[in-house]
């Protein structure tokens, strides 16, 4: 039986993996669906998180990079012609899509067993399939218990200590709020500034209510 686990960096995907391994189910591939996009300090902490279980994390490559998937000229719809630029917010992430989901499900489609890391609040979030088990709901781990689990054990993402509320997921992410956005402008300005030439060229631009060069 081959076991799998969805692994994001972040403290619910760290927990749940680390007390797998405690319990003896330790999950024959982690699986990282790797966006390209994530603050360097992270991918620091993937190679710590390795170290420590003494077991190497798979990470899956999208079919299109972020400025491949941003520069894509869309060719149905009321915006056929445009590219695809910063995604909606009101309508989920299409990079999301095809850098994390696609890829997932492909890796996991081998698997018998595939561990998801959703909080005990996160029921909601639960899909129907038979072979997706969620440990962190059954053992009735919150998202708090999580990040205090990995402290304990001194593998909390370093993005939380900085002051991101999340962590895992795109530096450029429109979902980032205004004080993390503002966090990335002085302590990342490479970065800032690749944001800065998107915002520019995206058709509608960072997101409703938001402008970077008024940040």
């Amino acid at each position: 039986m081959r076991t799998s686990l969805s692994f994001s960096g972040g403290a619910n995907s760290v927990a749940m993996l680390l007390m797998l391994i405690e319990r003896g189910e330790r999950p024959d591939v982690i699986l990282h669906a790797d966006t390209g996009m994530l603050f360097p300090e992270e991918y620091e902490f993937m190679e710590r998180v390795e170290d420590y279980i003494g077991q190497k994390i798979t990470h899956l490559q999208p079919k299109r990079t972020w400025e491949e998937h941003f520069y894509h000229v869309k060719t149905k719809g009321k915006n056929a012609g445009k590219i695809n630029g910063y995604p909606g917010v009101s309508f989920g992430c299409g990079f999301s899509r095809v850098a994390k989901m696609e890829p997932l499900d492909m890796a996991n489609s081998e698997s018998d067993i595939v561990y998801i890391g959703f909080h005990c609040n996160e029921t909601h979030r639960v899909m129907n399939k038979p072979k997706f088990r969620y440990p962190l709901i059954e053992w009735g781990f919150s998202g708090e218990d999580c990040k205090e689990y990995c402290r304990q054990h001194d593998l909390l993402n370093p993005m939380y200590e900085l002051g991101f509320g999340r962590a895992g997921n795109c530096y450029c992410c429109p979902y980032k709020n205004k004080r993390n956005l503002i966090m990335i402008k002085e302590r990342y300005p490479d970065l800032w500034n690749k944001m800065l030439r998107w915002e520019e060229d995206s058709p509608f631009g960072f997101k409703p209510g938001v402008n970077l060069y008024e940040l």
